[in-house]
């Protein structure tokens, strides 16, 4: 039987597969309490939910389990100890190189987590990227595109206590086909991030394939991202929030349904 290769396809990696938590374990421990007390559920279920779930992934060899993703786990913890408020507005991220690492990364393993809804396959990964996130390097942020946007919310939004919160993380993927461009959506609190890439790893015309795809979200669904400049971002060491959906443009997203998200039990 054929074995497996590691998703990061290096030279250093080792026979076996480790479990990759699709949100680091660190990140859930620090939101949900440890024990990690939470609930799944999503259309891949079936909407079926699952209660203090830890979802993970077994396709990364344990070198580059072990060796290579802890610190963005730790700027992970660093990262969404920065959204305290519920309203967003006017709040400065800061940033590094291990954040943006760990949002590319955590991108990354809800894309092949969850297949392409038409298709069923995964869609297919940059090795540049995936080096780059290995190796601790640069990211080669000409091969992707980050925007963030902020959610203002109710105070109770995020209560588990209250009947009426909400989760705290939520995925889901679009795939624009005439552009062969997928959107990549995980929102944290109240920080949505988008991560876009080709959906077929060409990058022919790349860039304007993303804003024709971003025209069409825009048209079709009300949004509009704050690109993130990545390089600028990282020499200044933060970002401020500026674009920022309004509580009532929020409420409609709500009662939506969504593909994955985890909430308080």
């Amino acid at each position: 039987m054929k074995t497996q290769k590691c998703f990061y396809n290096q030279p250093t990696c080792v026979s076996g597969r480790t479990r990759e938590h699709v949100i680091s374990a660190s990140v859930l421990k620090a939101v949900f309490g440890d024990p990690i007390k939470n609930v799944v559920w999503g259309k891949y279920l079936g909407e079926k939910k699952l209660y203090n779930h830890e979802q993970v992934i077994r396709d990364v060899c344990a070198k580059c389990n072990n060796e290579a993703l802890s610190p963005y786990d730790t700027a992970g913890v660093s990262l969404i100890k920065q959204l305290l408020t519920h309203n967003p507005t006017g709040v400065r991220l800061s940033l590094s190189r291990e954040i943006i690492g760990w949002l590319v990364k955590t991108h990354l393993n809800h894309i092949r987590f969850i297949n392409d809804e038409n298709s069923g396959e995964i869609y297919p990964i940059e090795q540049r990227i995936k080096s780059a996130l290995i190796l601790q390097n640069e990211l080669p942020h000409t091969l992707f595109k980050l925007l963030i946007e902020g959610w203002e919310g109710e105070p109770f939004y995020w209560d588990a206590e209250d009947v009426r919160h909400i989760s705290w993380f939520n995925y889901r993927s679009v795939r624009f086909q005439s552009q062969r461009i997928v959107i990549s959506d995980f929102r944290i609190k109240t920080l949505n991030t988008w991560l876009i890439i080709p959906s077929d790893a060409d990058y022919d015309n790349f860039d304007e394939r993303v804003n024709s795809a971003l025209s069409e979200a825009f048209r079709d669904f009300g949004l509009q991202l704050q690109p993130v400049n990545i390089f600028q971002a990282l020499s200044d060491g933060y970002i401020d929030i500026k674009q920022v959906q309004p509580l009532n443009e929020v409420k409609k997203f709500i009662v939506k349904k969504h593909r994955w998200e985890y909430s308080n039990p």
